[in-house]
């Protein structure tokens, strides 16, 4: 389920034998990759979001440098 981007459940671990601590470590493992990955979602989207705002910028500038060469009677 992981490898397919999938949440993982939590593994119930109350065996205190190697199959116990290998199923806590996949808990501890799933949930630090949880966490990677909503860091990394905000992450993306603030940069999306500062993206738009930049290509939003470039758009009003060229907009009006294009008024301004347009209207402008000599190049210059």
């Amino acid at each position: 389920a992981m490898a397919a981007g999938e949440p993982a459940g939590r593994l119930a671990w109350s065996r205190r034998d190697e199959i116990g601590r290998l199923a806590g470590a996949f808990n501890t493992m799933a949930a630090s990759v949880a966490s990677a990955r909503r860091n990394l979602e905000q992450r993306v989207e603030e940069r999306t979001e500062a993206l738009s705002t930049a290509l939003a910028r470039l758009a009003a500038s060229e907009a009006q440098f294009r008024n301004v060469a347009s209207t402008a009677p000599v190049a210059i």
